[in-house]
């Protein structure tokens, strides 16, 4: 089994059983690898470890609970949480806000977004009073999407359009040095978070695009994944930096 296989297999087992909470021993042994090694190869094939990951399904899972109109400790409990503090914590690392607050959907909240151009393509970004709280990755820069985009998370609060002020954004988790040994961890967690929304499982099945091109499209959308092989490589080496990431064959 190729190293590819491995992990994919791996991120599709996460899909499905992330409401078990995995911990990295429980993952090694479904690999057939040392916790360490699996750690290692991972890390370096998503960008991001095991445990940020799980955070990303685990959220994704909580926040459709709190749309549904469970309250705070059923969602943390039937997202695997051991209570509503650990939910609490999530919510506000991943998503600068706290679950009453997704919940409630911002109905006092104004919301600065806007586009703006980042090394893996457009960025859509939305800012709250506690934070960078959308980040999403387009194909252009039209409106109407990005409404439709925050709408899922925050329909209730005021959007002030702002351009010039997402540029300022983005400018932080998408830090000028070492970014092809990834982005921040905050853009990691939030790209992989925006993935995991389209179906992770899909993902382990995909059999033509390995897990680093999907990365090198900004984490869109599975049809944008076409051509961002060239805008990758030309940022690349504009940016003087030559790190590969891992091939499929790897």
């Amino acid at each position: 089994m190729n190293t590819y296989t491995r992990i994919a297999r791996i991120i599709q087992y996460l899909d499905q059983h992330h409401v078990a909470q995995p911990d990295l021993a429980t993952l090694a042994d479904h690999a057939g690898l040392s916790p360490f090694h699996l750690h290692r190869l991972f890390s370096r094939w998503a960008g991001i470890t095991p445990k940020d990951f799980l955070q990303c399904l685990t959220l994704s899972h909580a926040k459709a609970l709190l749309r549904r109109g469970e309250s705070v400790l059923n969602a943390a409990l039937d997202a695997g949480l051991s209570g509503p503090s650990r939910l609490h914590d999530l919510c506000v690392s991943l998503e600068a806000a706290s679950p009453g607050e997704l919940k409630s959907g911002g109905p006092e909240w104004t919301i600065t977004v806007g586009f703006a151009e980042s090394p893996f393509g457009i960025c859509f970004v939305g800012e709250s009073p506690r934070g960078i709280c959308h980040l999403s990755f387009v194909q252009s820069a039209n409106r109407r999407t990005g409404t439709t985009l925050i709408r899922e998370n925050w329909p209730l609060a005021r959007l002030h359009w702002d351009d010039s002020a997402a540029c300022r954004l983005v400018r932080l988790p998408f830090p000028p040095t070492d970014l092809l040994r990834y982005p921040s961890c905050f853009t990691r967690l939030r790209s992989w978070h925006e993935l995991s929304d389209s179906c992770m499982a899909g993902l382990a099945s995909c059999p033509k695009r390995s897990l680093d091109q999907l990365w090198a499209s900004g984490c869109s959308r599975w049809q944008s994944c076409c051509g961002t092989g060239r805008r990758f490589s030309g940022w690349q080496r504009s940016s003087g930096l030559s790190h590969s990431l891992p091939s499929r064959d790897s």
